[in-house]
C-alpha cells in the first residue's frame, strides 16, 4: 500500500524503461486521460500583473511541466482554459499550477473542472460553470440541463471527468426516479424535452400552415427547423414517445399533427362522399380500389389518392390490407356482433358467419377490432371486451 507523498516502486509488465519519462501517470480507466484541452478553476496570485487571454504559460500539473496557452473566460473570472502543446496526463480535480511562459513567474493555482475539454471562445459561458462540488447526482443533472436540445451521454461524461460505463448506474437511477430522460443516450431534464418537444410541435404547426396541401412532413427537416439536432435513434424514440401522449402522429418517415387535416375543397368533398356511400352500400364486404373506380367510373390512382385523404382525414379507416370502411360502417359491423354474441366466446369461423362474409374480411376485421379492444382474444376465440377491460 502507497501513501500519499510517498515515493513507490510499480513493475509494469512490458513496458520499458526507454518508454517511462518524466509527467507519465499510472490510473483508472475513466479517472485519468491523455489531454491537451482542459478546464480548470484558479486563485489568482494577489498583484499579478499583465494576465492576457491567449498567453503562453507553463502548466505543472503532477510530475509534468507542459508549455501552452491560457484562454480566459468573460462569464467567470476564475475560470480557464488550458490548450498544452503536448498530452499530458490530468485527472478530475487534480491541482495544477500556472506560471507565465517567460520568465516563470507565479500566476494562479488551482484544480482542474474538466479534464477533455472542447476550446471555446472567451465569450462562450462553459456548460460546466457551477458544477465543480456538486454530489454526482446533482452535478449530473445539472450537466444534462445545460444543453436544451438534449445531452448526449458522452458530452455529459466529458463535462463531469468521468466515463459512461462510471455514470451508466446513475443516469439510470436518475431515469427511473424520473429526474432524467434517455432516448437513445440522448438525455434531458423533463423541464427541457417538454422545452425542446414544444419547439418541435410548434414547427409542425407551422408548416401545417404554411403548407395545408401536405398532409405530413418529414421528420427530420421538422427537426432542422427547430434548430433541433436531433437524428436517427434518438429522434426514433422521441417520436414514439410523442406518440405514446397522442401529440404527434408518426407515418413512416414523415410526421403530422394529430389534430390536422387537410381542406377539401367543394369538389373533394363531393368526391369523398360519393365514395364512402360506395364503402358504406356494401356493408362488410366493402369494394376494393378497382371496384370502387368501375363503380364511380373515375381512373383507380384518384380513388386511391382520395382514399388516403380519408384515412388522413379520419374519415375512412384502413384496415389490412387494402380494405377501407367508414366510421360508421365500423360501427354498425360492431352493433351487429354485440347483437350476435353478446358475452359468449365466438371463433373467427362463427364471427365470419354471424356476418356473411368470407375469411377475406372476417380476419382483418378481427384483428382491428383486437387492436382497438372492442373484442379480447382469448386462445382461438374471442369475447366482446366489457367497458374497462
Amino acid at each position: 500500500r502507497s501513501e500519499k507523498g510517498r515515493r513507490t516502486a510499480l513493475n509494469l509488465g512490458g513496458v520499458s524503461a526507454d518508454e517511462v519519462r518524466r509527467g507519465l501517470a499510472v490510473g483508472s480507466p475513466g479517472v485519468l486521460f491523455a489531454t491537451r484541452c482542459l478546464d480548470a478553476r484558479v486563485r489568482w496570485k494577489a498583484g499579478a500583473e499583465r494576465i492576457r487571454h491567449g498567453m503562453r504559460v507553463r502548466v505543472a500539473i503532477g510530475s509534468a511541466d507542459a508549455l501552452g496557452r491560457m484562454f480566459l473566460n468573460d462569464h467567470d473570472a476564475d475560470l480557464i482554459q488550458l490548450r498544452l502543446d503536448e498530452p499530458v496526463a490530468c485527472a478530475l480535480g487534480q491541482p495544477l499550477i500556472v506560471r507565465r511562459h517567460s520568465p516563470s513567474d507565479l500566476l494562479a493555482g488551482g484544480r482542474v473542472t474538466v479534464p477533455l475539454a472542447k476550446p471555446r471562445r472567451k465569450s462562450e459561458k462553459p456548460a460546466s460553470s457551477g458544477l465543480e462540488g456538486l454530489g454526482l447526482e446533482q452535478a449530473l443533472v445539472g450537466a444534462v440541463r445545460s444543453a436544451e436540445s438534449g445531452q448526449p451521454a458522452e458530452e455529459a461524461c466529458r463535462m463531469l471527468g468521468r466515463t459512461q460505463r462510471d455514470l451508466a448506474p446513475v443516469f439510470e437511477r436518475l431515469r427511473k426516479g424520473g429526474r432524467l430522460l434517455g432516448f437513445a443516450d440522448l438525455w434531458f431534464t423533463p423541464e427541457t424535452f417538454e422545452a425542446a418537444s414544444e419547439r418541435f410541435l410548434a414547427t409542425l404547426r407551422r408548416l401545417h400552415q404554411e403548407r395545408p396541401g401536405a398532409p405530413a412532413h418529414p421528420r427530420e427537416r421538422v427537426a432542422q427547423l427547430a434548430g433541433l439536432p436531433w437524428a436517427g435513434r434518438p429522434l426514433d424514440r422521441i417520436l414514439a414517445h410523442l406518440a405514446e401522449q397522442g401529440r404527434v402522429a408518426v407515418e413512416g418517415t414523415s410526421v403530422r399533427d394529430p389534430s390536422f387535416q387537410i381542406p377539401l375543397s367543394a369538389r373533394q368533398r363531393q368526391f369523398l362522399y360519393r365514395i364512402k356511400a360506395a364503402l358504406d352500400e356494401e356493408g362488410v364486404n366493402v369494394p376494393s380500389t378497382l371496384d370502387l373506380a368501375r363503380k364511380l367510373a373515375v381512373p383507380p390512382q384518384a380513388v386511391e389518392e382520395m382514399l388516403r385523404i380519408g384515412v388522413d382525414r379520419r374519415e375512412v379507416v384502413r384496415i389490412g390490407d387494402g380494405l377501407h370502411y367508414t366510421p360508421e360502417g365500423l360501427s354498425r359491423i360492431q352493433r351487429a356482433v354485440r347483437e350476435a354474441f353478446g358475452t359468449r366466446p365466438f371463433s373467427a369461423g362463427e364471427f365470419r358467419d354471424a356476418l356473411g362474409t368470407s375469411r377475406k374480411y372476417a380476419i382483418p376485421l378481427l384483428e382491428h377490432f383486437d387492436s382497438v379492444r372492442f373484442t379480447v382474444r382469448r386462445g382461438d376465440q374471442r369475447v366482446v371486451a366489457r367497458a374497462g377491460e
